[in-house]
């Protein structure tokens, strides 16, 4: 909620996916961290990251998959895990993108490895407070290789895009309750955004207008556009290289 208050809840029976992808590349990781670590402008830090990712993605193979079974060894088990992790990645991909959630670093992203179901923490980042970051974020929500690794033969465009598309006929119809819930946080003084007007003021739209833009299917042209293609283009947006390219090192777009 802030820096000063927050909700504290155990999660049970989780591993945070930061161990279950980066253990081995630390080597990577390194030789990365070092090509763009200086480099502050976002058009020659894409142009790194491209010409890095198409040197090395044959030694960066996504790997999450393989730990990912060791979890779930009993093959039926392993399915119904696949179909828990794509509809849950799902979920908090749309809601992610319609309430501004940044920050999704390998930390903040939770395994449940009793049921393959994802679990995020650490809310502060909301209502697109990550544009304003001295390395502004760029993707709507973290699609990156190793996270569609699991989605199964047709990657992301199969149970992803289709339980994105339910999700946001969902997030469609209670629009309404939706924007007067976060109206009521907006103004709630415990909320970081309440008492930081000079944080406020840098986004480039207020929330309450993009909340109602996004769940009015307005795309970037102002277009009304269906669910499906809505959710194609979020998840467009979220694979690119370019908004890979611009993120914070830190985060490990290429992971």
């Amino acid at each position: 909620m802030s820096e000063e208050t927050g909700l504290i809840e155990w999660a049970s029976n989780t591993i945070p996916m930061k161990s279950l992808i980066v253990e081995s590349r630390t080597k990577d990781i390194i030789t990365y961290h070092k090509l763009v670590a200086k480099e502050g402008n976002q058009r020659k830090r894409v142009d790194l990251y491209k010409k890095y990712i198409l040197n090395s993605s044959y030694t960066l193979p996504p790997q999450f998959y393989s730990n990912f079974n060791h979890s779930f060894p009993i093959p039926h088990h392993q399915i119904k895990a696949r179909e828990n992790y794509s509809k849950s990645m799902a979920v908090m991909s749309m809601v992610g993108s319609i309430i501004g959630l940044g920050d999704r670093h390998l930390e903040n992203i939770l395994l449940n490895t009793k049921d393959g179901n994802i679990v995020h923490i650490d809310f502060d980042m909301l209502f697109w407070k990550g544009e304003i970051l001295p390395v502004p974020e760029t993707v709507p929500f973290r699609l990156t290789t190793n996270m569609i690794d699991c989605f199964g033969p047709q990657a992301e465009n199969g149970l992803f895009l289709d339980m994105c598309t339910v999700v946001l006929k969902t997030l469609r119809h209670n629009q309404s309750v939706i924007i007067s819930l976060t109206d009521s946080m907006l103004q709630n003084p415990f909320i970081d955004w309440a008492n930081n007007e000079s944080s406020a003021s840098q986004i480039p739209e207020k929330p309450i207008p993009r909340f109602k833009r996004i769940l009015s299917g307005i795309d970037k042209l102002g277009r009304v556009v269906s669910e499906r293609s809505q959710a194609e283009q979020l998840i467009n947006d979220a694979k690119s290289v370019d908004n890979l390219g611009s993120m914070f090192q830190g985060w490990l777009p290429y992971i």
